[in-house]
């Protein structure tokens, strides 16, 4: 959720050439993203770029905002029976 944190050039070669992509999203990720081919100062923290998604996972959005939602009626409800 909070993106990656790189330390070094050198760590973040060895992400690029993995292949390492960003899971973004709350609770279940549902944005994968690849790193952007930027040359940062060090230590930089990638976070998320509309240009860089490489996947949106529909279903994985779908139950994100179900749970919020899930998780707010039951604080309403909490909040209603205890008035």
């Amino acid at each position: 959720m909070d993106g990656k944190r790189v330390q070094t050039h050198e760590e973040l070669s060895n992400l690029r050439q993995e292949g390492y992509v960003i899971k973004l999203g709350f609770p279940i990720p549902f944005l994968k993203q690849g790193i952007p081919p930027l040359d940062p100062p060090m230590p930089y923290t990638f976070g998320f770029s509309f240009w860089h998604v490489k996947s949106f996972e529909k279903l994985n959005y779908f139950y994100s905002v179900g749970i919020v939602f899930g998780i707010l009626v039951i604080i309403k409800a909490l909040i209603k029976r205890l008035k």
